[in-house]
């Protein structure tokens, strides 16, 4: 699917993580900014200390 979409990503380097299969920390940055990436660190952290839910994007 990457490969499909390559050529999109020449328009821009947003995406929306819920309709991304790409789970890689390269793919999370685009997904989020730095600061919402941290804030939900630490509500991983806090909450899911034990990464129970280990498919998120911000984990």
């Amino acid at each position: 699917m990457n490969q499909l979409f390559k050529p999109l990503q020449e328009h821009g380097c947003g995406v929306y993580g819920a309709y991304s299969s790409d789970t890689s920390k390269s793919e999370t940055t685009k997904a989020w900014s730095r600061d919402t990436r941290e804030r939900l660190q630490k509500v991983v952290k806090k909450y899911d200390s034990k990464h129970i839910i280990n498919q998120s994007r911000y984990a």
